[in-house]
């Protein structure tokens, strides 16, 4: 373990924020796809005893994921066998010649944070999620740094390649559920509010009062942007400590278009994705944070648009007046990622839970099965690479290491830094 000091300075970046304008975001120029060149192949939940035989065959990239629960049970104590444990872990891998992608595990958070009602979302009809509020409360975020510095002292996070970038109270980037979470304190009042986020527009307001679609608008770009503000927060956090790799923010599905949105400001802001905070062109678009940004598609694969594949006409499509709700999830974060000059890589769903064809297409290590469309999907619109959800299914029988190493080569190397 090193020895580092536990306070954590605060690092603000600037950035001329996308103008609003009329119920859609400015446009600036899209960036160029990236060249097809084939991903990586990884895995998540990477099991550290066998990272040997998967680096052999050619998956260069590891994922370890924290368990904040168990790294801190108590508040300022940290669990040292746990944390010892966590750090054999990660140089085994780095001792199988892999990059390692951490998992901050925010997400699993102790339950001496949780016994406190003031430190949960609260939606629009009073219900409190069952997560910490990260988004809103500046309390909860301080706790959250006291961790990452001591994961800092123990992993030491400039050794890392990339980090998984989330919401905090979930293990991706996204409110609970579709209701709209902005009805805590800190989301109504100057209360608790993280210093870093912008003002509630129209404090006490919920969806179906009165509004103007103008004023609709503005409020649904700082609810959106407020999840663009968490995942700053964890960015410039880690970034202060050390840390130089990709930033991960993990987006599912393929979220409010365009097209959707702006019909939504038109008639009124409805329960469902956009409660979520699942704008992703909005959201992206938001994060002041923009150097080595990797939009990461945890939902790659997923059917949507019969898995259709990125065209190399894409990147030059306009914002406005583009049909982007006839195109896959793939193809619409990778034009989102070319859009805001970010790179791009992902996941495809993981092992259903219970039999049927879902999971006959997860096992289904042909051309026409989950990997074999998920590694399509990926070559063609430029994924960095493709970690397979998950390890566990690499060594049950689910998918073996021979199928997916068949999209890798022994002689790969590790993937450059960022």
């Amino acid at each position: 373990m090193r020895n580092r000091p536990g306070a954590i300075v605060a690092t603000l970046v600037l950035l001329a924020v996308t103008a609003i304008a009329a119920g859609a975001i400015a446009s600036p120029r899209p960036a160029a796809a990236a060249a097809g060149s084939a991903p990586f192949v990884a895995t998540l939940a990477t099991h550290v005893d066998t990272a040997d035989q998967e680096s052999a065959a050619g998956l260069k990239v590891g994922m370890l994921e924290v368990h904040w629960n168990r790294f801190e049970p108590q508040r300022g104590v940290v669990d040292t066998d746990y944390a010892t444990g966590i750090k054999a872990q990660f140089d085994k891998l780095r001792k199988a010649g892999m990059q390692v992608t951490l998992g901050l595990g925010l997400h699993f958070t102790p339950s001496w944070i949780l016994s406190y009602k003031s430190n949960h979302l609260v939606d629009n009809h009073g219900t409190y999620s069952t997560q910490a509020d990260f988004v809103f409360n500046r309390a909860v975020r301080a706790r959250g740094n006291w961790y990452l510095a001591q994961l800092d002292r123990w992993l030491g996070l400039e050794n890392m390649w990339a980090v998984r970038v989330t919401s905090g109270g979930s293990s991706e980037l996204l409110y609970p559920s579709s209701t709209f979470w902005a009805y805590s304190p800190g989301a109504q009042t100057a209360t608790n509010r993280p210093k870093t986020l912008a003002a509630n527009p129209m404090p006490g307001w919920r969806p179906g009062d009165r509004s103007t679609r103008d004023q609709r608008n503005a409020w649904a770009h700082w609810y959106v942007g407020a999840l663009a503000d968490v995942a700053d927060w964890q960015m410039a956090t880690v970034t202060n400590l050390g840390f130089r790799g990709y930033f991960q923010p993990v987006t599912p599905g393929q979220g409010i278009r365009p097209g959707q949105w702006n019909a939504q400001m038109a008639a009124g802001l409805a329960e469902g994705t956009l409660g979520r905070g699942a704008a992703w062109y909005v959201l992206y678009a938001s994060l002041r944070e923009r150097t080595h940004v990797t939009a990461y598609l945890s939902s790659l694969a997923d059917g949507t648009a019969d898995d259709d594949l990125c065209t190399a006409a894409d990147a030059a499509k306009p914002l406005q007046g583009t049909d982007f709700s006839r195109w896959s999830g793939a193809r619409w974060l990778a034009w989102v990622a070319h859009y805001n000059h970010f790179t791009i890589a992902g996941e495809p769903p993981g092992r259903p839970a219970t039999a049927g064809a879902a999971l006959t297409h997860y096992r289904d290590g042909s051309a026409a099965g989950l990997l074999a469309t998920a590694m399509r999907q990926a070559t063609s619109c430029g994924f960095l690479g493709v970690y397979w959800a998950h390890d566990d299914q690499v060594w049950d029988g689910t998918m073996p290491l021979r199928t997916l190493a068949a999209y890798t080569s022994p002689s790969a190397t590790a993937p450059a830094a960022a």
